[in-house]
């Protein structure tokens, strides 16, 4: 999306530093972070590491789990519709676990 409009505001020491830090917990440019907030979204904090490591072994998981199924195809000893079922529910876990941490949420508050 092209921006051709271009705002300037002012803002007091408190709001500044309160912008910043807002910006940096959520990893997003002060821009960005106003451009959600005029969407109606509250962006999420950065998780902690704890997140990124349960991420990294979940999709150590699915990688072996998808290495084991292309084993079983080659031998086709199970039916791999069962494998690609169990694949896509996992691949499904980890877009649901990326989405409750990362995503920004629709805010429910009304603008009065």
């Amino acid at each position: 999306m092209k921006r051709t409009i271009k705002k300037q505001f002012w803002l007091n020491q408190k709001e500044d530093t309160e912008l910043k830090r807002k910006a940096k917990s959520t990893c997003l440019t002060e821009a960005a972070l106003m451009r959600l907030l005029l969407r109606n979204y509250e962006p999420r904090a950065k998780p902690d590491e704890t997140f990124y490591k349960c991420m990294r072994e979940f999709n150590t998981v699915c990688d072996s789990m998808e290495e084991f199924c292309n084993l079983i195809y080659l031998n086709g000893t199970v039916n791999p519709t069962l494998i690609e079922d169990e694949l896509k529910r996992m691949r499904e876990m980890q877009m649901d676990i990326e989405r409750k941490f990362l995503q920004p949420e629709k805010s429910k508050k009304k603008w009065q």
